[in-house]
């Protein structure tokens, strides 16, 4: 992955470096579960990798996830509406257009609107924040956004807060059978 300039903990260097196929982080407040995220949506959209992400609210996504990834993108020298323009109605959708014509695509949803997730497709990355409140119905849909033709490694990364053992992430991270990273 690209140069880091924004500083990790060891931990969040774990979870931000982790090959598998599923990474669970799950800590308490704090820790910096948002600021890892935007970290590695940002390097991946600069590597011309469309990423899917998804939180519980269309709010908490506008307040945090759609603001940090675009903070780590203009640290890396990147202009909003020169080099990405963000289209903040929902759904919303973060864009880069590359000289060559390509286009990355960073597309933020809500679990409360699963119609819109259905409608992304050729994603390389998921990322689920505040996973504990997502439902697993809508982990499901979101997963089978994860297909770009050119993606050999799929991945799936979900981080929050724990909510106690009813929840999928909870569920998931107990039953981990190798293709789970949990930290």
């Amino acid at each position: 992955m690209g140069k880091l300039l924004t500083k990790l903990s060891e931990k969040q260097q774990l979870f931000y470096e982790s090959k598998h196929e599923w990474t669970i982080l799950s800590c308490g407040r704090m820790f910096g579960k948002s600021t890892v995220g935007s970290v590695l949506i940002a390097n991946r959209l600069t590597h011309r990798q469309n990423v899917l992400v998804v939180a519980p609210t269309y709010s908490m996504l506008k307040n945090s996830m759609v603001r940090m990834v675009r903070r780590e993108l203009e640290k890396h020298g990147w202009k909003r509406n020169k080099h990405f323009r963000i289209n903040y109605s929902a759904p919303i959708d973060l864009t880069i257009t590359w000289p060559d014509g390509h286009v990355t695509y960073c597309y933020f949803r809500s679990s409360e609107n699963k119609e819109a997730i259905r409608s992304v497709d050729g994603c390389h990355l998921l990322f689920i924040d505040e996973a504990a409140l997502v439902d697993s119905e809508c982990v499901e849909i979101a997963m089978a956004c994860i297909r770009a033709p050119d993606c050999d490694n799929p991945q799936y990364m979900a981080a929050s807060t724990p909510r106690g053992a009813a929840n999928w992430m909870s569920v998931m991270g107990a039953n981990k059978e190798g293709k789970f990273d949990v930290l």
